[in-house]
């Protein structure tokens, strides 16, 4: 998620919203239209898939499926704003108030930016009853970042999972929920 290498692309759902979305729900999102704007997709050269597989379609594919498994319009937003909190998260190299990932970040999910800004900048460690604030250095700042965006990523992935294991659960003693392989899709012979 936070770190690719050149020939990786990073997890489908960010370059589908961004290709997908109108005008107007990209704005509702504080999504940029130019996937290279983003930390986490542009360290690598592979935007586009080179499987024929279109990502607007795979867009369309999802909310039918979102929308079968009976996901509400508001989670539907929650995901959705939660996916682009980590990507404009990603982009926060520095913690002034001007910063528009910082902005975006705390519209996106309702959090003051005092706390954003003091969850990023600060350690708290307590020796007996005292309570001592430590600086992070830029490099740690970059850490605690990326490892907000790792932990909210498989947070929203489980609840998914979950939502979806529930809604098509069966009685039957061998059961099958969802299958995930990572790198499942790239296999030249699929034999599953």
């Amino acid at each position: 998620l936070t770190s690719l290498s050149k020939d990786e692309r990073n997890f489908h759902i960010f370059y589908i919203l961004i290709k997908s979305l109108d005008k107007s729900k990209k704005e509702e999102l504080n999504l940029d239209d130019n996937i290279d704007f983003y930390n986490y997709l542009n360290k690598s050269n592979i935007i586009n898939r080179n499987d024929g597989v279109n990502d607007i379609d795979l867009y369309n594919e999802l909310i039918e499926s979102f929308n079968i498994l009976n996901f509400s319009k508001n989670e539907l937003d929650h995901i959705f704003k939660i996916i682009s909190f980590i990507l404009n998260l990603g982009n926060i190299d520095e913690t002034d108030n001007d910063n528009k990932y910082l902005n975006n970040c705390c519209s996106l999910i309702q959090i003051e930016k005092k706390n954003l800004i003091d969850i990023l900048e600060n350690r708290y460690l307590k020796v007996n009853n005292e309570i001592i604030i430590i600086k992070n250095k830029k490099e740690e700042m970059y850490i605690i970042r990326d490892t907000i965006s790792q932990i909210l990523y498989d947070l929203l992935f489980d609840f998914i999972v979950k939502k979806i294991n529930n809604i098509i659960k069966s009685d039957y003693s061998y059961y099958i929920g969802i299958l995930d392989i990572f790198g499942f899709e790239v296999f030249e012979e699929n034999g599953f």
